[in-house]
């Protein structure tokens, strides 16, 4: 009455533990890098909006702390998993690229916040 066999670790781990060729090596999800930029780099320029400046300002916190931190997140987590594969191939500026937009998340969240406050608290 146990449980099931397991037809390949890729049943619970993704496609991450899943078998490679040995010839082919795995790098960090850079994709996640880009698109977690891109969300900042949105939310950046929202920073400078003239009309409905609240509602910008609560778009570019979401951006800036759920997308941005969510993406990066997402990063982390498969790029733990690929780092458990034999042929894995650590790329050190992608390390420093995530903790580079780490910070600029959470500097765009608090000015974000910050702006926003100031103008209700100015109302």
């Amino acid at each position: 009455m146990g449980l099931p066999p397991l037809s390949s670790p890729s049943s619970i781990f993704g496609e991450a533990v899943s078998p490679q060729p040995s010839g082919a090596p795995l790098t960090p999800p850079v994709p996640l890098l880009v698109f977690a930029g891109l969300a900042l780099l949105s939310s950046f320029g929202l920073l400078f909006t003239g009309a409905f400046a609240d509602l910008a300002h609560v778009i570019g916190w979401m951006l800036a702390s759920i997308v941005g931190v969510g993406l990066l997140a997402a990063f982390t987590a498969q790029d733990l998993k690929r780092r458990q594969q034999r042929n894995y191939s650590p790329q050190p500026t992608a390390s420093r690229v995530r903790t580079g937009l780490a910070v600029a998340a959470l500097v765009l969240c608090a000015l974000h916040a910050w702006t926003l406050a100031w103008s209700l608290a100015s109302r």
